[in-house]
């Protein structure tokens, strides 16, 4: 599987899920692998991981923060990354290069984690193999494996994120600044 195939079938199941709902678009890519080859299953997998350490950036982390409310662990960050990938190529590229263009994508109080999202792939080829999914690919062993620390700078304090991020700021902080 190449990667256009990748974020293909990404576009795909989305739009099968109208969009937004979570749950419906996991359901139609666990139903659209089962249509796979477990090899094609494990090249898709394998897909997503590259995306997912690729995404692993404190300024997406930074714009994570703004858009949940100040405070992301790692755990939510990488349910904050499922959800980046399962919006598509589109989005997610914009996303790696310019963190702000999330303010487009996203609105105030939608949910920005897909939990879960990540293991669709997994679940499937464990299905089709009887194996567990760590034995996916074992020629590349740590296939989720990320770098110790993300990739970019990182950031002190609420004013550094505001003046850094002053699109995300304004649509998803000004409001909770003023409550202050």
């Amino acid at each position: 599987m190449d990667r256009q195939r990748f974020w293909d079938i990404i576009h795909t199941t989305r739009n099968a899920a109208a969009g937004d709902d979570l749950d419906a678009q996991a359901d139609a890519l666990e139903t659209h692998l089962r249509t796979l080859r477990a090899e094609e299953v494990a090249s898709f997998d394998k897909h997503f991981y590259e995306c997912y350490r690729r995404a692993y950036r404190y300024d997406l982390w930074a714009a994570a923060t703004i858009i949940d409310g100040f405070w992301v662990s790692d755990d939510s960050f990488g349910d904050f990354r499922d959800w980046l990938i399962s919006r598509g190529e589109k989005v997610f590229e914009d996303a790696l290069s310019d963190p702000e263009s999330l303010a487009g994508a996203v609105e105030p109080g939608e949910d920005c984690t897909f939990e879960g999202f990540g293991y669709v792939a997994g679940r499937v080829w464990e299905e089709k193999t009887g194996r567990s999914m760590e034995h996916m690919h074992p020629e590349d062993e740590g296939v989720a494996a990320e770098p110790k620390d993300p990739q970019g700078e990182g950031w002190d304090n609420n004013e550094e994120l505001r003046l850094r991020f002053p699109k995300l700021w304004a649509k998803f902080a000004a409001e909770e600044e003023a409550d202050a």
